[in-house]
């Protein structure tokens, strides 16, 4: 398989994957669905890991190459269900090159009527989820001292909630940009870039669900006038994990329509 190195000396094709091997979590639906199909047209080998099977077996019904993918049920904030994922991963397609980690929930409960259970539930997927993946991966990794991790945050990490997420989940969003910078820092000296991207909001199922008023509100607040689609958050994800951006290196890329422009 290809590899994705650190390197300014490589193939100078533009944003191709082919061939490596690439996990994408949360690949059932929304962004991670649409990372995993516009990462299997560049040419990658994908395993789509999401907690839902029957999500998968639809996302895979409408792949161009069929054939490259692989689906694989797992719960990210099981250890064990996330190392069975790469382990799984490394024997179908023989080596691991590109982890996209896009699994996760969100909520609107305001604050004052959070429930312990459901800040810990929120934090122990988008946050914990990240965690337990990423170091999987970098273990498969690390002895080819190459690869490439994309974490999805999002502005509400950086903006602190609002209109953007509320507290829990700008909170778990938050960590996994703290998380994504300081893994960074580490994994650079095994030859794995580790990024992040933090989209706006953007046109998934679960923004399908936002109350007419509410959207309108949102939208109001975003220079570019409009959520984004998902894949537009998909192929900001290819230039992370290619080596078209072999130099950038614990960077965070808002893909949000200017909100958190200064």
């Amino acid at each position: 398989m290809n590899t994705l190195s650190s390197s300014p000396h490589q193939d100078s094709s533009e944003f191709s994957l082919a061939p490596c091997v690439t996990i994408v979590t949360g690949a059932g639906s929304g962004i991670g669905k649409a990372i995993a199909k516009r990462f299997c047209s560049a040419g990658s080998y994908v395993t789509l890991a999401d907690i839902n099977h029957s999500n998968l077996e639809l996302v895979i019904s409408e792949m161009e190459t069929p054939e490259h993918v692989m689906p694989i049920t797992v719960d990210v904030t099981s250890k064990e269900s996330v190392d069975s994922m790469v382990q799984k991963t490394v024997e179908r397609w023989g080596t691991l090159d590109v982890l996209v980690c896009s699994a996760g929930i969100t909520s609107a409960t305001p604050f004052l009527e959070l429930s312990l259970e459901e800040w810990e539930q929120m934090l122990r997927t988008n946050l914990t989820g990240t965690f337990l993946c990423c170091k999987a991966a970098l273990v498969a990794m690390q002895e080819r001292k190459q690869g490439s991790i994309v974490n999805i945050a999002s502005v509400a990490g950086k903006k602190g909630g609002g209109f953007f997420g509320t507290s829990h989940y700008a909170a778990s969003k938050g960590g996994v940009l703290a998380f994504t910078r300081a893994l960074a820092r580490e994994a650079i000296r095994m030859g794995i870039r580790v990024n992040g991207i933090c989209p706006g909001p953007t046109e998934t199922p679960l923004i399908a669900k936002m109350d007419s008023q509410r959207r309108r509100q949102l939208t109001d607040s975003i220079p570019i006038g409009r959520f984004a689609e998902a894949d537009e958050i998909a192929r900001a994800a290819l230039f992370l994990a290619s080596n078209q951006s072999s130099y950038c290196v614990g960077e965070c890329l808002a893909v949000d329509g200017g909100i958190l422009m200064d």
